[in-house]
């Protein structure tokens, strides 16, 4: 959804990459209860599961989920200032940067989900085109 705002807006000379923090996935297609959803709104779902390597955790913002992932890239020992909750850049989040994972859940979840990321990402792409990179 990010990529695809910033291509919307002509932006194309930012990386932007996906992993997760554990090998659990690693290699298969998303989850078809997400991909039903992104293929909804008609974006891409040509994603392959991967881990995080160094060279991720060298980038210049690393955006997680929830506070546990901020917590694990922090303690492998990347800056602090250089991770964010994607939720931390949602102006309606209160405080809530927490985006529950629905791996377990219902549609409902997944459909919760999107509506979080939905409204964060809109924030995200300010700070980004605003030089929060910078």
């Amino acid at each position: 959804m990010f990529v695809r705002q910033l291509s919307d807006l002509g932006i194309t000379e930012i990386t932007v990459t996906s992993a997760g923090l554990i090998d659990y996935h690693a290699g298969r297609p998303m989850d078809p209860r997400s991909a039903r959803l992104l293929e909804e709104r008609g974006i891409s779902t040509e994603h392959i599961a991967r881990q995080v390597t160094g060279d991720d955790l060298t980038a210049d913002l690393l955006v997680v989920m929830d506070s546990s992932h901020l917590s694990a890239l922090t303690e492998r020992g990347v800056d602090r200032d250089r991770v964010r909750t994607l939720r931390s850049f949602d102006p309606e989040a209160a405080g809530q940067l927490d985006i529950p994972d629905p791996y377990y859940g219902t549609p409902d979840d997944f459909a919760e989900m999107f509506r979080l990321i939905e409204r964060a990402t809109p924030g995200l792409v300010r700070w980004v085109t605003n030089g929060g990179l910078r």
